[in-house]
């Protein structure tokens, strides 16, 4: 009975290295069953543009990372859904994972989206995206965001009046008031 046991055991242990072994070579399963591998700098297998796998993630092997994936950072925006940015543009959805890192991209005008057709922040207090254009935002605040000090979105300048007041912020400033400087500042607290 021991014998048969440690079979059991030792043929589990072998499927579970064999799955870290595939996610660690690129390896996994498309909704038909097929499977497939892509190796860092593996050019023979490519798609075109985004899929969704078993476990609800989306990739675009052309990017090499989750298309959720931040843009100028690379973490996860789908990990910060209170600060994530949304940027349309002709070529498809741009993920942030904070205000902040939007700001710094889009203000490059050499890293800019090209063609943006409309940007939308998570606003601080009902948690539901707004029109990043139209929002008002407070910086030195209290409150972090994923990559530290942040510019917090509020929907108008009353809730941003509030929230400098609440969360001992510096500034109130509108979309077209942010510049390069002011999140530089921020970086380097």
């Amino acid at each position: 009975m021991k014998k048969y046991f440690l079979y059991a055991i030792t043929a589990l242990l072998l499927a579970a290295c064999g799955e870290v072994s595939d996610k660690k070579e690129g390896k996994h399963e498309h909704k038909g069953g097929t499977e497939h591998s892509q190796a860092k700098g593996d050019e023979s297998h490519k798609h075109q543009g985004d899929h969704k796998h078993k476990d609800g993630t989306t990739h675009n092997h052309s990017k090499g990372k989750a298309s959720t994936d931040c843009l100028h950072c690379g973490m996860p925006s789908a990990e910060f859904p209170k600060w994530k940015v949304k940027v349309t543009a002709k070529a498809g959805d741009i993920w942030y994972c904070s205000p902040r890192c939007m700001f710094i991209s889009t203000l490059d005008k050499a890293k800019a989206p090209k063609e943006i057709q409309a940007i939308k922040v998570v606003e601080y207090y009902n948690t539901k995206p707004i029109d990043a254009k139209t929002a008002y935002y407070v910086t030195g605040s209290d409150i972090l965001g994923p990559m530290g000090h942040d510019l917090v979105p509020l929907k108008d300048k009353a809730a941003a009046d509030d929230f400098k007041k609440e969360h001992k912020g510096a500034n109130v400033l509108k979309f077209d008031e942010v510049t390069m400087e002011t999140v530089k500042a921020m970086v380097s607290k």
